[in-house]
């Protein structure tokens, strides 16, 4: 993935390890090249002293000896003293055996004369010898000196071989055994230094093992926090821990949903909803560069962060591509091929927000009005957002945390008796100096962030109380495209559920602003609600594309005719047979239907011959802060 998981300190302190570590080892194995060069340079200076020594005996003997050494010695005895004599010559401390064998008839080894130091050591004339190496048979064989290595637990024996020869053929075999106490006076001093190195390797080498055991299981546990297990994305949690290091000024915030995802759900099952997931993510992934961030922040949500983008052409190109490669290849499930589309909100201004949070919330922004505007879609913040614009966004953050969100509300009635038989609750802003400000100043901009979840909320708490205290039926308002966002379906089923004794007393009004081309979504959404006794209104219909279909649909209990019909139809035919028509409608399906905008007794005149049986608007009553006791 793309995120670092370890801290600059993290890398240094690995890097350190494994030099010291690499630097100890080498040591370690350098010391013990370095005891092998210098074996191998007092073995050649040993031997080349040792063949000297034997050139010289060789020279000797030979004015001593006939070409028979061992007829010569056995004829006369006294020679073979002379001989001992002529080898003690040579014989030190370090050459502390200097011996001649020859060998017999029967091919075995025996004594001919021994100058060795220690007298008591010596061997005697014609004494059997038992060698422990066949390396005396090479050089019998060769004619040529050898030599031979002994490490046994008195240190390290070198014996050395010299051939003598007096009829051209070896006769006898002149030997040296050479104790190299230097050697072992170096190696003396040099071990103890040779197992700090190895003990220090193993301690590094073992602290090296745990760090990446330590490194493996931190990872591990940083994984299973911060990766979706079903994408192999990042998650939100990690998204809190980067908020701060990320630089706004560098980054597009771009928020994707797929389109009609709770559809694929409910038509192939959850296992097939995964296998769409899994391949748009990897789809999201293909889009972007090494260096981007893409996290899965909701059930079909994801957020992406592109980062140093050199202008919006590019960010552009980089979100049609998204679009695109989503899109290109259905997805193929058994015998289903599923054409999979998203929807998409960017925001290239991120380093005009003061918060990451708050770059989102305008990308949501954006995906909101891209989803209102036919899905598969994407949608940029095309202009810098003007300071009042971002100033008001502070402003209703603030005035939901301080409870400056008040429902006003207003009455309506019963045309013949004027009883009030419902209020409708209509969301203000009432700051601290009592200056009203009407949902147009602030809807558009909080729609579809996580700001206006939290002005539901507030609307929805304060209607329920007011039916809990007064007793009275309340209508409250959404957009049908409200109903496609799963998150704040979430919110108002929670809270309605939370007052579910009072759900008798709830109207949801829907308003239809966008054409709505899922109206299953919604359907199944108001089903549930009416689980809870809520009832549903149609709000402006005959405005815009609120029409019949929508009361087949949606079977709405009360229907608000749209104010320009009401006024329309004192002046024209046409508006007073549509009134006509609705009542006439209304009556066969048993819903109420209520005229806005009645602002006079003429109206309610006209509204009573055709047939219309409830009234709101100015006349009937303007909208308050309480709700007129009694009601």
């Amino acid at each position: 993935m793309r995120q670092n998981l370890f801290t600059p300190f993290h890398l240094i302190y690995f890097i350190i390890l494994i030099i010291v570590t690499i630097m100890v080892s080498w040591l370690y194995i350098d010391l013990g090249e370095t005891l092998d060069s210098v074996s191998e340079d007092m073995i050649k200076t040993e031997i080349k002293t040792a063949k000297a020594f034997s050139k010289n005996i060789d020279h000797l003997l030979a004015k001593i000896l006939a070409d028979d050494p061992m007829a010569t010695l056995t004829k006369h005895p006294k020679l073979q003293e002379q001989v001992n004599q002529i080898l003690s010559l040579f014989s030190t401390d370090r050459y502390r055996y200097v011996y001649i064998l020859y060998k017999d008839q029967t091919g075995k080894l025996r004594y001919l004369a021994d100058g060795s130091k220690e007298i008591s050591e010596r061997g005697f004339f014609g004494q059997k010898f038992d060698a422990n190496s066949d390396v005396w048979k090479k050089a019998y064989a060769t004619g040529q000196p050898q030599y031979s290595m002994q490490n046994n637990y008195t240190g390290l024996w070198l014996t050395y071989y010299y051939p003598l020869t007096y009829t051209h053929q070896p006769s006898a075999l002149l030997i040296f055994d050479i104790s190299i106490d230097a050697y072992k006076n170096f190696y003396r001093i040099i071990s103890p230094f040779r197992t700090i190195l190895i003990t220090l390797s193993a301690i590094l080498a073992f602290v090296l093992l745990l760090s990446f055991i330590l490194a493996y299981l931190f990872y591990k546990q940083w994984k299973k926090n911060n990766i979706d297990p079903l994408t192999h994305l990042y998650n939100r949690n990690l998204l809190t821990q980067i908020a701060h290091r990320i630089d706004l000024t560098q980054t597009t915030v771009i928020v994707t949903d797929i389109d009609y995802f709770k559809r694929i759900n409910d038509r192939f099952g959850h296992d097939v909803g995964d296998i769409v997931l899994k391949a748009v993510a990897r789809s999201l992934l293909q889009s972007v560069r090494i260096d981007d961030i893409v996290i899965r922040y909701g059930g079909e949500e994801f957020l992406i962060l592109l980062r140093n983008m050199k202008n919006k052409k590019q960010i552009k190109e980089i979100a049609h591509r998204i679009l695109h490669e989503v899109s290109r290849h259905p997805i193929r499930v058994g015998k289903h091929s599923i054409k999979v589309t998203v929807s998409m909100g960017v925001n290239p201004y991120s380093g005009q927000h003061t918060s990451l949070d708050e770059a989102i919330q305008h990308a949501d922004k954006m995906l909101y009005q891209a989803k209102a505007s036919g899905r598969n879609r994407v949608v940029i913040l095309d202009d810098h957002p003007n300071q009042e614009t971002m100033l008001l966004l502070k402003e209703i953050m603030h005035a939901i945390e301080s409870n400056q969100i008040k429902a006003f509300f207003q009455p309506i009635a019963h045309i013949e008796s004027r009883d009030i038989i419902n209020f409708e609750a209509l969301a203000r802003i009432v700051d601290k100096h009592g200056k009203i400000r009407l949902p147009k100043h602030f809807l558009p901009i909080i729609r579809g962030t996580n700001v206006y979840h939290d002005f539901c909320k507030t609307m929805l708490h304060q209607a329920f109380n007011t039916i809990k205290i007064y007793q009275v039926d309340v209508t409250i308002n959404f957009e049908m495209i409200d109903f496609y966002d799963n998150r704040l379906f979430e919110v108002i089923e929670e809270i309605i559920e939370s007052y579910a004794k009072y759900g008798n007393h709830l109207t949801i009004e829907l308003i239809e602003e966008q054409s709505i081309d899922d109206i299953e979504t919604i359907i199944h959404h108001l089903k549930r609600l009416r689980t809870f006794g809520i009832k549903v209104a149609l709000d402006n219909f005959g405005k815009g594309y609120a029409g019949l279909e929508h009361i087949v649909h949606l079977k709405p209990d009360m229907l608000k005719i749209n104010g320009e019909i009401v006024q329309k139809a004192h002046r024209e035919r046409e508006a007073r047979a549509i009134l006509q028509s609705i009542a006439t409608i209304c009556k066969q399906l048993n819903i109420h239907a209520v005229a806005k905008c009645v602002e006079d007794e003429e109206t309610i005149t006209l509204l009573r011959e055709c047939g219309i049986e409830y009234a709101q608007g100015f006349f009937i009553g303007r909208p308050s802060y309480a709700v007129p006791i009694g009601a």
